[in-house]
């Protein structure tokens, strides 16, 4: 019994390495057909190959796993920003370089390019910059953050807060209807305009259920122009119902708006919060700007779209949020055919490189937002120039 389990083992080792050699000289030859030249590789510190992995493992534990990812490929050149990883016989692709992202979602993905072009001329800014529906779950997540005598709140956890904040408000806006979250935490009487189970996030079925529900009555019930403009300034499953009828591709597209509405937005707004606390002088500057332009009252009569986007400043103290910390630091995607990136091979890493199908390639944003060729002494520290869009924050 054993001899034969060794037996088969061997067998099994063998095919692997004769179907790998197979492969990797059609691979070869593919590539240099298309003029491509290899990446370099991140090699793993033992035979099996599978140390990077455990390192990758560890840093994700101590949530330092978009700063390993930056490290691991700063050891094969800090000018190195497309690279292969060999694990037990497998090869992923890392790239942290712009114009290989760019032509994996747009110029190579027929796809994205679709789905880009239904969604994106809904948010302009005309129809999206509806204060009024922010401001309504503004004023309840106030609620959430009750304050003492001395208008001080207890020691809270914001994260969830920002959360339940961004959730209510970005399903309002795609379906009209909220979820109300925040109502569910104050222990308010669900109301007419709420979507039953606050708990709508975390689950997929009821989700697509509640999108399939909404489809199927604006279609029955269609409301004319001048109700929907009384009702609710808009909505972006309306909107892509003008441009198709097909029930799953509106259900992927808002599902897809959602979990970036909702948990970009919060993360956004947690990891402001974050520095801000550790940036005393750039919280100073910041609401000095807004009591100046919107005063102190806890009303939004006074705010516009407009104005809030003529706020520089506020605009440059976010946006190197996002960049500093990456919201979302690794995304990736799967080669569905054989095809080529346009940089990272060669010594000088600007061949083209050969993507075989089925290829996981990983993108560390993370690592494309702190290259030290773009930002330099930026990723150094999290500090403060003042009067510069570079370095807010």
């Amino acid at each position: 019994m054993l001899l034969t389990i060794v037996s088969f083992l061997v067998l099994y080792l063998v095919h692997k390495l004769v179907s790998s050699q197979i492969n990797t000289r059609r691979y070869k030859a593919e590539a240099a057909g298309r003029g491509c030249l290899p990446a370099p590789t991140l090699h793993s510190n033992n035979f099996l190959g599978v140390s990077r992995l455990r390192d990758t493992i560890r840093a994700t534990k101590a949530n330092r796993g978009p700063q390993y990812m930056l490290t691991a490929m700063n050891e094969v050149g800090k000018d190195v920003h497309t690279l292969r990883v060999p694990i037990l016989g497998y090869e992923l692709l890392v790239t942290s370089d712009p114009e290989n992202v760019k032509a994996m979602l747009l110029t190579e993905s027929a796809d994205y390019d679709h789905s880009r072009a239904l969604v994106r001329p809904q948010f302009s800014k005309d129809e999206i910059s509806n204060i009024d529906l922010i401001d309504r779950h503004f004023q309840a997540l106030l609620r959430t953050s009750k304050t003492g005598d001395e208008k001080w709140t207890p020691r809270l956890d914001l994260q969830p807060l920002f959360f339940y904040f961004s959730l209510d408000a970005v399903t309002e806006s795609l379906y009209g209807q909220s979820v109300e979250s925040q109502a569910a935490i104050l222990g308010i009487e669900k109301t007419l305009n709420r979507i039953d189970d606050a708990a709508f996030a975390h689950h997929l079925d009821k989700t697509k259920h509640f999108v399939n529900k909404h489809r199927t009555n604006g279609a029955q019930n269609p409301l004319s122009t001048e109700e929907k403009a009384a009702s609710r300034k808009f909505v972006l499953l309306d909107a892509l119902a003008k441009e198709t009828q097909d029930t799953l591709e509106l259900r992927n597209e808002t599902l897809h708006t959602l979990v970036a509405g909702r948990d970009a937005t919060g993360a956004l707004l947690g990891w402001k919060f974050y520095l801000l606390a550790r940036h005393p002088a750039i919280f100073d500057k910041m609401r000095s700007i807004i009591v100046n332009e919107f005063g102190v009252d806890n009303v939004s009569k006074n705010i516009t779209f407009h104005k809030l986007r003529a706020c520089e400043y506020i605009q440059w103290a976010l946006n190197e949020v996002i960049r500093f910390v990456a919201i979302a630091p690794m995304n990736e995607r799967t080669a569905l055919r054989d095809t080529t990136s346009p940089r990272g091979g060669g010594p000088d890493g600007v061949s083209p490189i050969f993507v075989r199908k089925c290829i996981r390639i990983l993108i560390p944003t993370y690592g494309m937002q702190h290259w030290a060729d773009i930002w330099k002494e930026r990723n150094r520290s999290a500090t403060s120039v003042e009067g510069s869009p570079e370095g807010v924050i």
